[in-house]
């Protein structure tokens, strides 16, 4: 079975590296190979700094198709990517199954697909449509999101996403066969958490983007003069700068910190006892769950993807953006150790049973041996 993975537009394994991501995103596809000896070559927009990131994994291929690009611009790039399929005609045609790694970038399967009759499996993190929408963007972005969506699902064999309501919102947006939809979580490598009781409690603990999506400009709020806890965001993004200036200026116990790789990162949840997130809006949100994985008690806010993978005072907490209420919550865990202890390791078990890698590796082997059916 040989399997094309098809990188995000514009992402490359250097991406992956430069995230702290790279060891995680091929760790599944290990898995995969060892279940049933699937080879993969991955498709990536990068160049020659790629293949020497694939070395290290001998029963993987790359093919890093902006290798031969000779300009850099933005209109260049996205042309040369419709032509994607011919100039790599050869490879494409010796693959069996088209593996699209996000939304984006899946008119390179597409095409591919319906010139050499190869199956395609679009997978999604989460709806870039809905998000556009909820992130009001322009709308000619709106309709051209929401125009590739329908493609990808009329003309793929398979479309995976990460949670249930994603899947609710394309059946509710998209007269298309649901058939050919699948859930499929995001995964968490088993982690070695240690006892909550030894951890640090009185600094809370959250990763992400530095923007608007994320609202961090809130959150930070929080933590003024009157809040005897602290907060220590590890990310980068757009609103870096002014979120260090608005922690300054109002003399708020936050902290950020540069973006770490997935392993530190996993490090900085097993020491922290609580993890926060204030998200407007999300997919199946990986730092949650990998959070959760290594036993931190997770306060998030209360919007519908949240609720879907917490359980409100079983697994983890959901409340509604008051800073108040996180400051009750966050004083009942530390008034209760035996609470601590029952949500920590209620939260480990839960996604333990849904998201662990072995389990997501398997859902992932099944979905390949049904396209070649």
């Amino acid at each position: 079975m040989k399997v094309a993975v098809f990188l995000t537009y514009n992402y490359s394994l250097q991406s992956w590296y430069n995230s702290g991501t790279l060891n995680r995103e091929l760790e599944i596809y290990k898995q995969i190979n060892n279940i049933n000896n699937a080879k993969f070559t991955f498709y990536t927009y990068g160049g020659s700094e790629d293949v020497e990131l694939i070395k290290d994994f001998p029963n993987f291929n790359v093919v890093p198709m902006f290798k031969k690009l000779t300009t850099k611009g933005r209109i260049y790039k996205f042309v040369y990517s419709l032509f994607i399929p011919l100039l790599y005609k050869n490879n494409i045609e010796n693959e069996d199954i088209l593996h699209q790694h996000q939304l984006l970038g899946s008119w390179v399967v597409i095409i591919s697909k319906l010139l050499y009759g190869k199956k395609a499996l679009i997978r999604t993190g989460y709806d870039m449509y809905e998000f556009s929408i909820l992130n009001n963007e322009r709308l000619i972005r709106r309709f051209l999101l929401r125009c590739l969506t329908y493609v990808s699902l009329k003309f793929s064999d398979l479309y995976t996403t990460t949670s249930q309501e994603d899947i609710k919102f394309l059946n509710s947006n998209y007269k298309i066969n649901n058939e050919k939809i699948k859930l499929r979580p995001n995964w968490i490598i088993d982690n070695n958490f240690k006892k909550i009781d030894s951890r640090i409690s009185r600094e809370i603990l959250s990763v992400g983007r530095l923007d608007k999506q994320k609202n961090y400009k809130k959150l930070i709020s929080f933590f003024n003069k009157d809040c005897n806890f602290s907060l220590k965001i590890i990310g980068s993004g757009p609103q870096k700068e002014e979120l260090e200036e608005l922690i300054s200026n109002n003399k708020l116990n936050a902290s950020i910190v540069d973006n770490l790789n997935n392993e530190d990162i996993k490090k900085e949840m097993n020491n922290h006892k609580y993890y926060i997130s204030l998200s407007e809006f999300e997919g199946n949100p990986k730092t949650i769950l990998e959070a959760m994985s290594s036993g931190c008690i997770v306060i998030a806010s209360n919007i519908k993807n949240h609720k879907e993978i917490i359980e409100h005072n079983t697994t983890g907490f959901l409340y509604d953006l008051d800073s108040q209420v996180m400051l009750e919550i966050l004083n009942k865990l530390e008034n209760s150790n035996d609470l601590q202890e029952k949500i920590s390791l209620n939260a480990v078990n839960t996604v333990l049973k849904s998201n662990d890698i072995s389990i997501i590796s398997k859902q992932m082997s099944e979905d390949y041996k049904f396209l070649l059916k």
